[in-house]
């Protein structure tokens, strides 16, 4: 390790110790986006295992009925709804999934809301054909039905743009690399472009770039957009406190690799450490 190196460490551990509510960040690549509800005030679902499908779909519909115009909202109930069919056994999974389908399915065809819905369904079924390791049997070509569909109803949205860019790593691994030629980079800079005002939503597509994987243009994408989140949301000490976190966990990915470290990464850690303690000795 060189010195530069070195003393960058020192500095960090010099702040962790004023930081106390810094939370412990895995920066290795998760199946599911967080979509940092906690973050921005909100309260995340919580489903219950041990309750009937029937039970964890009503608290399912009532949350998202709740949360009618919050994107996030309803990835992240998906998210829940996924997470619980994985660990449910085989017969309580196979119902959630048969309820929670023609759910989606039927909401896109009842709802006033269909740019909503639509994404919704497109966000759960692509995360079923991420996970399904049985046969193809149509499931690829029945997938890109609904994104050829969407295409033409959701032109030019940057919520679009984003679930495509969330999903299309989680299905490279289809038979015959039926997705493999998707470009979620591209989509995910389409939706950098034209992204609305929110903090919230620059910190899941700094999420997005960032579970790509780990080149460099990956990284220097997320952490554009984190800034841009940050920059949106100064006095949000939580979203700051993960953010220096985050940047912190890049930055000892890089010295257990041995790799280089970028200067622009090391400056971005620099700087929100200056921000977050100014009068820090360290």
């Amino acid at each position: 390790m060189n010195k530069h190196s070195g003393f960058l460490r020192e500095i960090i551990f010099c702040c962790l110790i004023g930081f106390h509510l810094i939370p412990s960040v895995c920066i290795a690549k998760s199946t599911l986006t967080d979509f940092g509800l906690p973050l921005f005030g909100f309260v995340e679902l919580r489903l219950e295992k041990e309750k009937s499908p029937e039970f964890n779909m009503q608290l399912l519909k009532k949350f998202l009925s709740e949360n009618n115009d919050r994107m996030f909202h309803h990835l992240h109930a998906i998210n829940a709804l996924i997470g619980l069919m994985k660990l449910s056994e085989e017969g309580k999974s196979k119902e959630l999934k048969r309820f929670a389908t023609e759910f989606f399915a039927n909401q896109v065809k009842i709802s006033s809301d269909s740019r909503q819905t639509l994404l919704d369904e497109i966000y759960f079924s692509g995360l079923l054909l991420a996970d399904d390791k049985g046969p193809d049997e149509g499931k690829n070509k029945s997938f890109e039905e609904l994104l050829l569909k969407a295409e033409d109803a959701l032109p030019g949205i940057p919520e679009y743009d984003l679930v495509k860019g969330i999903l299309f790593p989680l299905l490279r691994d289809r038979p015959m690399g039926y997705f493999a030629p998707m470009r979620p980079f591209e989509d995910l800079r389409r939706a950098a472009v034209s992204a609305p005002p929110s903090s919230h939503f620059h910190f899941v597509l700094g999420q997005a770039f960032r579970a790509l994987g780990s080149q460099e243009s990956n990284l220097y994408h997320a952490i554009v957009a984190y800034e841009k989140s940050s920059s949106l949301n100064p006095a949000n000490e939580r979203l700051q406190n993960t953010l220096l976190g985050l940047y912190m966990g890049f930055h000892e990915s890089y010295q257990s690799e041995g790799k280089k470290e970028p200067f622009w990464l090391e400056e971005t850690v620099y700087k929100k450490i200056l921000v977050l303690s100014p009068n820090n000795p360290c």
